[in-house]
């Protein structure tokens, strides 16, 4: 929350902390953090982990979701499934 939120002593250690799990440890690119991170800087619309999943769909080309999250229904273009 340091990284999307306002200024704090802890924003910018937060940040090199996460350039370097994002280099080394998370299976998805960092530009799908970015775009996470891009997305949550309304944090009303949608949750910061929401966000990392929608940046991940967005790079797949992926257009709908299995999930009872109802944020996802706040993302435009975006089709949740939450019942058969």
């Amino acid at each position: 929350m340091y990284l999307i939120g306002t200024a704090h002593p802890h924003k910018t250690e937060a940040q090199v902390i996460l350039e370097h799990l994002v280099d080394e440890v998370f299976p998805f690119e960092k530009a799908e953090v970015l775009r996470g991170g891009e997305i949550a800087q309304n944090p009303a619309l949608l949750s910061a982990r929401a966000a990392v999943h929608i940046a991940v769909m967005e790079r797949h080309g992926i257009r709908s979701i299995l999930s009872f999250d109802g944020d996802f229904d706040r993302w435009p273009g975006l089709q949740r499934i939450h019942r058969i």
